[in-house]
Order: structure tokens, then C-alpha cells, then sequence
């Protein structure tokens, strides 16, 4: 019974702990492994292509490239997102011929990137996350616009997407359920595994015995709140997971030697490497707790027979790893957001990793404050001169020397510094450079050296201290306290990007990727319709945001991007937008955010102003500098040369220049059959408006407009032949003007019978159009 009250109360406590997180958003790096990702919003369908290509492929849509530094490949969590997503959200396709539409959409496609079906998938997903339904249903409209999807598809799409909107907070509670689920698990059998490695307590208190103590430690330890509280952090928890039951397991085998044991610690491992490459670690830390905690004289034969499925294992994932991503090279990244290292000497590197081994230890101590942000430079560049570094030199050279002394010994505080060393080292900037100065994350894991470690003092070496156990019992019970009000306090801050961006943003206030989020996400939220009133006041407030970034880091493309695009929300002025998206574009001219913001928002409805011309021109020709063969660039020259400064010659230069680049485009063939026209290139203007029809065989105007150009070129048949595919057209209300002009051509052909039929039709369809 005794040992049934410790599991209940570790399973209970994690999810007192953690039970605010349940209706969290998603937040943070979400977006990379689920909502943004193709392949884990394709469900089922995409767990081939999530064991199949590297980590980041199904966000950034490229595949066959290394996204990052040294590359990555951890599938096993995302095939859990999969999972759920598939069975709680379903797919905007169910109840259509799914392999009709792929056939279909994926006849051209690039093999460098996803597929044109799980980028339609992935651009309907977005869609969900919209608040404001008018405004979800514009975008599920204009994306499937030209989806190559037929009416009846459409429709279906629309309504699954209604259906899969409205599971969202579903499958957000199964997500944080089954991350609170597993941490619980496995602190489960964290407790376990102390228990066969540790002896019995002395003191007879069980719930002042070193296993007990160390297990509720690492349940509400604060600095786990990154790990459990974002969804994504389930790699953690299940490479943790996976090495802590290969761990179990190993001495399983030594107990009973039984061979089911060494298949049970080949399985658990690879399901540990295949959630992080990180779990590598326990190929020394099994061993070395062999050789710790084992009794007898057959350790050597046990280590060499256990280290072959974990070795074997490991070596499976490095090959499927490798045949998937590659080589694993460290090259630096030119861009300090990728390499926090960039520009620093040798000497300033390796004194501010020696400063972020430190700050690891404080807030393994000293949980606060905590941030997911510590990029440059909310660490400063430290060197030999700064104090701290030294300090940090000095303590891990002692505890170095403190684990080699006392190793024969086979000291638990040894093994828990050793611990502590071996699992941070991957992730430590000492061994090779990983692109960030550190994160609350990488402790996940080496958190359990210490917490050992400080649970050792507590439970053996306090009470020789303090010879009245309740006062230690007391010490214990107000740690926990401390630490979980810290918990529960810090998961409130993942409850959504917004939150935790705009509160940690005043903790990380030297970073500029921290000033970044936070100015982009104010931006986001002020451009809702529902914030209009506070629209002014985010708006303002990521500005000052932004130019915080934009101090710390002057080259930063997101944070002068989203300064840009700040400056049209406030002032819509398009001067001062282009002021930072032109810092951009002297560095990268092909930077195709830029071209996206202004070509893909409201900030292109600029170029249909006529008072501004002749300014337009001028941003239309500097972009066109830099990009000169970027399609809309080209098309928006042509359509103001035509259309607001009647120079009918230039316009057909670039709309010609438009079309060569996307010979598929409707719009730019709809503007070339006018210019023509206007240029009296009857054949010219017929030819586009016959491309034009090809694209859009649905639209009534542009057959009107060819059969005008036929008028022109004396080819009545044809003509007309146009004029009666659009009578017959099953038209709309709002196409009753156009019935009337139909009319009259009909009466300047001497139809007076198709004339009376396309007014008849037109009073059908709007009665009121013919009201005096």
C-alpha cells in the first residue's frame, strides 16, 4: 500500500502541477512540428514522409536540404502529432477521391519540395486558427480559388473545415494531456529506477528517502515547464522516456538475465534516439550505472552484453539518419540567429559558454526568472576578464575532480556530477556549436544529476545536520512549495504566443529574436478585427519592440520585415514601409518575404491609387532592380503604365515580361487582351483573351471581351459563338449588367431575338436593374 501512495502521489502531483496547461494554445515551435508542418497535418498518410525527410522539410516545404546547422531528424514525436491529428481533426479532404486530387494537383511536381497537395493541405490548415469566421472563410475562399479543385470539392473542403475548426480545442487538450501523461510516466519510472539503484533509506522515512526526494524534485522543478508546457517539447519527454526505460531494463537483465530484457532495452532505446538524437548520451550513462550501482563481480560481463543492443540500436539511428539527412556537419551559419557565436574570438566564445554552463546551474538552483529566449544578446559576450566565466571554470574543474576522486568510491554525488556533464554535453557548445547559447530544454534530461544530487544532501547529509527530522522534512516541503508555485506560475506564461512572447519579451529584453516575436505577434493581433480598438496601442508597442531588435541586431531581415509591415498598419505609408524592406533588399535583392508582404496584403492595393503614379513607378522600378524577373513586379508595371499613366507602350513591355515568367496566370493575359486592344493589336488582344478563357472557362466577361475583339476583326461567327456560350451561362445575380451589354452587341449584330433573350434573362436576375 505503502508503495502504491509514492506512484499516486507522483502521477497525481504532475498533473496538479501541470493540469493548467490542458487548455493552452499551441505556442512557440508548435507551429514547426504541427500546425505549420504538411506532413504531420497530413495525418497517417504523412509518417512516411515524416521518417523520410529531415526534421524541418514538412514546415519549410524544401526537401533534400539540411534547414540547419548539422541537420535534424527526430520523427517519433511527430509521428505522435500525427496521430492525433489524423483521429481527433480529421482532413479537409475526407469524403473526396483523395488520390484523384493528388493525382491531379501533384502532376508537375518539383521533387525539391513538398507536394502541391500538402501545401494546399497545409495552407487549409492555417486557415482553422482564424477567430473571426468571415475572415476564416475569405481565406479558405481565396486559397481554393485557383486550387484546381471543382465547385463540388470546394464545397466539401469548406464544410470539413468548419467541422475541423471546431475540434481544435479537442485536439489541443489531447496534445497537452498526453505531454502532462507522459512527463507523469516517466517520472514513474524515474522513482522506479532509483529505487533499484539507490539502497534503502537509512533514516526508515520513505518520504525522506533519496529516490522519493529526487523524483518529487524533478516532477516540480520549474525549469521543466518549457518541456512539458509546449506540445512540442514531447521530443524531450520521450527521448528521456526511451533512455530511462533502456535504463530500467539493463538492469532488469542483470537481476534475471533474462534475453526478453535486452530486446525490451534494443526497442526503448531506439524509441528514445528516434525522439532526439540526444538519448546517444546513455550509451555511457548505462554503463557507468552498471559500474555505479550493480552488486558483484560479473559488472564487466554484463556491461559488454548489455552495451550490444544499445550499441546495435545506435547505430540504426545514425544510418537512417544519415540515408535522410546527411553528413552531420557543424558548418557555422552566417546569420546570428542561427550561430549565437558569430563575430566573438575564440577566447569571448568559450568564456560565454562557460558563463551559460554557469547560468544552467543557477537556475537548476534557482529557477528564476525563466524565458524560452536566450539569444543574443540577452546572454552578453563574456570573456577571460568577466569574473563569471572564471567562477564557472572554477566550479565545473572541481566538480570534475570531485566525480574522478570519488568514482572508485562509487559516491552518488559523483555519479549524479557525471550525469549532469555527460548528458548536457551534446547541447553544451563545448564539443561543437549547436546555434543558440543555451535553453531551459537542454536540462531536461541532465536536471536528474543534480536534483540527485540535492536530494542526496536533503535525505543523508542535512539530517546529520539538523538531528530533528521534521524540521528536514520541513526544508523538503518548502522547496516544493517554492518550486511549484513557480510551476504553475510559469505555465501560465505558455498559455499562447502572445502571452508568453509579450511577458517574456521584458525578460529577455537584450535579445533580438525575443523583441522580434513579440513585436510581430502585437502586429497580428492588432490587424483582428476584433482588436480595433487596442489596435493603435500593439501597434505602437511593436514598433518600440522592433526598434529595440533592430539596435541589438541592425541586419536582421524578420525584425526589419515585421518593422516594415508595422509602419503600413499604423501610418499606411508606403514610404516609410519601404524604408525597411529596402535594408533588406540591399542585402538579400531575392528575399521573397518582402515581395510576399507587399504583394500577397492589403499594402498592393496601393498600386490601384492614381494620385500616387507616379510614386508607385518608382518602388515598382526599385523593385524590379533587385528582382528584375519577379512576376508581380513586372505585372504591377505594366498594369500602372497602362491603366493610370495610359502609357500603353511600356505597359505591354512588362505585362508581356509578366506572362513569359507565369504563362499560367489569368490575370496578367485578362490586362495584355485590354492593352492590346487599346492598341488596336486586334489579333494580339484576341490571342490573350484566348489564353485568358483557357484559364477561366467560367467567366462570363472574358468571353464578352473576346467576342468584342472578334467584333473588331470582322469575325462575326466567331463572335458570336462567344456571345452564346455566355447566354447560356448559368449566371448570377450580379451579372445582369453584363446581360444588358450583351444586348446591345446582340442588336449591332442584328439579333434582336438573342437581344430580347439576354434582357429577359437580366430581369429574371435583377428585377430592380430595370426599375425607373
Amino acid at each position: 500500500m505503502q508503495n502504491r501512495s509514492k506512484y499516486l502521489i507522483i502521477f497525481i502531483l504532475s498533473f496538479i502541477l501541470y493540469g493548467n496547461t490542458l487548455f493552452h494554445d499551441y505556442a512557440l515551435d508548435d507551429a514547426i512540428v504541427i500546425t505549420d508542418n504538411a506532413f504531420v497535418l497530413d495525418g497517417f498518410d504523412g509518417i512516411k514522409d515524416i521518417f523520410s525527410e529531415e526534421f524541418f522539410s514538412g514546415f519549410f516545404d524544401q526537401k533534400n536540404k539540411k534547414l540547419v546547422a548539422g541537420g535534424r531528424y527526430r520523427p517519433l514525436s511527430m509521428v505522435t502529432f500525427a496521430i492525433e491529428w489524423d483521429l481527433v481533426m480529421g482532413s479537409p479532404f475526407d469524403g473526396l477521391n483523395i488520390k484523384s486530387i493528388e493525382n491531379r494537383l501533384n502532376q508537375n511536381a518539383d521533387p525539391n519540395y513538398i507536394l502541391p497537395s500538402q501545401k494546399l493541405l497545409k495552407d487549409l490548415a492555417r486557415t482553422i486558427h482564424i477567430d473571426h469566421r468571415k475572415q476564416m472563410v475569405q481565406q479558405q475562399e481565396l486559397i481554393l480559388k485557383d486550387s484546381g479543385l471543382s465547385s463540388q470539392e470546394k464545397e466539401i473542403v469548406i464544410v470539413n473545415l468548419n467541422k475541423i475548426h471546431h475540434r481544435r480545442g479537442v485536439v489541443l487538450f489531447v496534445s497537452h494531456f498526453i505531454n502532462v501523461l507522459l512527463f507523469a510516466i516517466t517520472s514513474l519510472v524515474l522513482f522506479v529506477l532509483l529505487h533499484i539503484l539507490l539502497p534503502k533509506n537509512r533514516n526508515g522515512n520513505w518520504y525522506l528517502s533519496v529516490p522519493f526526494i529526487a523524483v518529487l524534485l524533478f516532477v516540480v522543478h520549474p525549469i521543466h515547464t518549457e518541456v512539458v508546457a509546449n506540445i512540442k517539447g514531447r521530443d524531450e519527454i520521450l527521448s528521456l522516456l526511451g533512455a530511462l526505460l533502456a535504463m530500467f531494463f539493463t538492469f532488469r537483465y542483470v537481476q534475471r538475465q533474462k534475453l526478453i530484457y535486452l530486446v525490451f532495452i534494443f526497442l526503448s532505446f531506439v524509441a528514445g534516439l528516434f525522439s532526439k538524437e540526444v538519448a546517444v548520451t546513455f550509451l555511457a550513462i548505462i554503463p557507468l550505472s552498471i559500474y555505479f550501482f550493480s552488486k558483484g563481480d560479473k559488472n564487466l560481463r554484463f556491461g559488454i552484453v548489455i552495451f550490444i543492443p544499445l550499441l546495435f540500436a545506435t547505430i540504426i539511428y545514425f544510418y537512417v539518419r544519415h540515408r535522410v539527412v546527411g553528413g552531420m556537419s557543424f558548418e557555422p551559419s552566417n546569420e546570428l540567429m542561427n550561430n549565437s557565436f558569430l563575430g566573438m574570438s575564440f577566447s569571448e566564445k568559450y568564456a560565454t559558454i562557460f558563463y551559460t554552463l554557469l547560468l544552467y546551474l543557477k537556475l537548476l538552483i534557482f529557477p528564476h526568472p525563466l524565458t524560452y529566449d536566450y539569444y543574443p544578446y540577452h546572454i552578453s559576450v563574456m570573456n577571460w576578464g568577466d569574473i563569471w566565466p572564471i567562477i564557472s571554470l572554477v566550479i565545473y574543474v572541481i566538480l570534475g575532480v570531485y566525480a574522478i576522486i570519488k568514482f572508485k568510491k562509487k559516491s552518488t554525488i559523483a555519479f549524479g556530477i557525471l550525469f549532469y556533464i555527460i548528458t548536457l554535453s551534446p547541447t553544451s557548445n563545448i564539443l561543437f556549436s549547436i546555434g543558440v547559447f543555451m535553453n531551459e530544454r537542454f536540462v531536461y534530461t541532465s536536471s536528474i544529476g543534480i536534483i540527485l544530487i540535492f536530494a542526496y544532501f536533503i535525505s543523508v547529509r542535512l539530517p546529520l545536520c539538523i538531528k530533528n527530522k521534521r524540521y528536514v522534512m520541513y526544508t523538503f516541503i518548502l522547496i516544493l512549495s517554492l518550486y511549484s508555485i513557480k510551476t504553475i506560475s510559469r505555465n501560465r506564461d505558455w498559455k499562447d504566443d502572445f502571452t508568453l512572447f509579450t511577458h517574456d519579451v521584458e525578460i529577455s529584453r537584450n535579445s533580438a529574436k525575443s523583441n522580434t516575436s513579440a513585436g510581430g505577434k502585437l502586429i497580428e493581433e492588432a490587424i483582428k478585427p476584433e482588436n480595433s480598438l487596442v489596435k493603435d496601442e500593439y501597434l505602437k508597442r511593436a514598433i518600440k519592440y522592433l526598434n529595440r531588435a533592430i539596435t541589438i541586431h541592425p541586419i536582421y531581415n524578420d525584425a526589419l520585415l515585421l518593422m516594415g509591415n508595422a509602419q503600413w498598419e499604423l501610418y499606411h505609408n508606403l514610404d516609410s514601409t519601404f524604408k525597411y524592406y529596402h535594408r533588406i533588399l540591399e542585402r538579400t535583392p531575392k528575399f521573397n518575404e518582402v515581395y510576399t508582404n507587399i504583394f500577397e496584403s492589403d499594402i498592393r492595393s496601393e498600386f490601384e491609387n492614381g494620385s500616387r503614379a507616379k510614386q508607385n513607378i518608382e518602388i515598382l522600378h526599385w523593385l524590379e532592380k533587385y528582382n528584375p524577373n519577379y512576376f508581380k513586379t513586372n505585372y504591377y508595371l505594366g498594369r500602372v503604365y497602362g491603366r493610370y499613366l495610359q502609357d500603353i507602350e511600356k505597359s505591354k513591355i512588362y505585362l508581356e515580361k509578366a506572362a513569359s515568367i507565369n504563362p499560367n496566370n489569368l490575370v496578367v493575359f485578362k490586362d495584355l487582351g485590354v492593352a492590346y486592344g487599346i492598341s488596336k493589336e486586334y489579333e494580339k488582344s484576341a490571342n490573350a483573351f484566348i489564353k485568358a478563357v483557357e484559364l477561366d472557362k467560367n467567366d462570363p466577361t472574358l468571353r464578352i471581351n473576346l467576342a468584342m475583339t472578334y467584333a473588331n476583326l470582322r469575325e462575326q461567327n466567331k463572335a458570336l459563338d462567344q456571345m452564346d456560350q455566355v447566354l447560356g451561362m448559368d449566371l448570377k445575380k450580379d451579372n445582369a449588367r453584363l446581360l444588358v451589354s450583351l444586348a446591345s452587341m446582340y442588336q449591332n449584330m442584328n439579333r434582336a431575338d438573342k437581344a430580347q433573350q439576354c434582357y429577359s434573362k437580366a430581369k429574371q436576375l435583377n428585377p430592380d436593374l430595370f426599375k425607373k
